[in-house]
């Protein structure tokens, strides 16, 4: 597999509102589709078929072509990566350059959902259905009503939850064999996430709104005020909050209580005219990292609203961001390409008004 010592073109300082080098940003040279954290390093892939490994710096990035097509999904599996093609395959990617098939199928039909849970289980899907590796469980196939819009698995138990039309399949390989409930709510439901505690699940819309259902009592609740798709969804340290994309504000809603959001409104969060596109929760404190559908990349502290601006706009939306474990570090990727990592340890404290890591 083919790598490229200095894989990211003109990379050039980045400087953020307090005029303090804040890291390095580089160009790919194609749409960034994802940006996650496996391991300790960050992994970039892209829509003609690259997957980045990031070190501390671009020059020690290792950057493979398991790929010539776009990679439309992607998922850590401990320090590797789970892609999904455009040409129905489901691959393995190890940043030593290792590249399995999993899965293929043969109409070539997008994978263009892929999850991750315990023990390492994987699982992708292709039109109507998921496949699964679930390791010593033998592999299995699960069909739906409709296309699928997302699935995950839940963070404490063996249960995967798949977004459809017309609600959310939930399956619990506990018992053999897999045991189905389903989660009914009008309308085609597209990415999805659980609460940390498997709680709740909630799905974004193609109606431009959340949908959520408490596990215990399937008791739903809307959650309203998007202009546009909210795409992204990012839980705080604890829980008890999920910060979303799709509007202006960066919004989010309290799970503290058994009910959630149910019967409450958003915290609204750095109000600007343009939607925002990303959100990622910093993973030992209260505020969010947001990125925009301009290019721009800025964080928002809950508890006295003030925000660091990271990223000015630019051209290309911002497509992925991710945290390191120790929230020092962020890395964002853009629909045009522009890859970055942002290190805060490089500012000064006292000098930089707003939150810090």
């Amino acid at each position: 597999m083919p790598r490229m010592p200095r894989p990211l073109s003109g990379a050039t300082r980045a400087e953020g509102a307090a005029g303090k080098l804040l890291g390095f940003e580089g160009e790919l040279d194609a749409p960034v589709t994802a940006v996650l954290l496996a391991g300790d390093r960050f992994v970039v892939t892209t829509g003609d078929g690259r997957v980045a490994f990031l070190g501390d710096s671009f020059d020690a990035a290792e950057v493979l072509q398991p790929h010539h097509g776009a990679v439309l999904s992607a998922v850590a599996v401990e320090s590797s990566v789970l892609i999904g093609t455009d040409d129905g395959r489901a691959l393995h990617v190890t940043s030593e350059g290792n590249v399995s098939e999993v899965w293929r199928d043969p109409r070539k039909q997008w994978v263009d959902r892929v999850a991750t849970g315990r023990r390492t289980w994987m699982a992708w899907a292709c039109g109507k259905s998921v496949h699964l590796h679930l390791g010593e469980l033998r592999d299995c196939k699960l069909e739906h009503p409709s296309s699928i819009g997302g699935l995950a698995f839940a963070p404490k138990s063996d249960r995967l939850a798949v977004s459809h039309y017309g609600g959310v399949t939930v399956w619990d390989f506990s018992i053999t064999p897999p045991a189905k409930r389903v989660l009914e709510w009008k309308g085609m439901h597209l990415d999805l996430s659980w609460s940390l505690d498997d709680r709740f699940i909630v799905t974004a819309m193609q109606e431009g709104a959340l949908h959520g259902w408490r596990l215990s009592d399937a008791a739903d609740f809307q959650m309203n005020g998007y202009p546009s798709k909210p795409r992204s969804l990012s839980w705080s340290r604890r829980g008890d909050w999920l910060a979303t994309s799709g509007a202006g504000d960066i919004l989010l809603w309290s799970f503290k209580t058994k009910n959630g959001p149910m019967g409450t409104s958003p915290q609204s969060l750095s109000r600007r005219s343009v939607p925002v596109s990303q959100v990622a929760f910093h993973p030992l404190n209260a505020y969010v990292a947001a990125g925009y559908q301009d290019g721009a990349i800025l964080l928002a502290r809950q508890d006295d609203m003030k925000e660091l601006l990271v990223r000015h706009a630019k051209d290309g939306a911002v497509t992925g961001l991710a945290w390191s474990r120790d929230g020092r570090r962020l890395a964002y990727g853009t629909e045009d390409g522009a890859t970055g990592l942002v290190d805060f340890s490089l500012l000064e404290e006292r000098k930089v008004k707003g939150p810090k890591p």
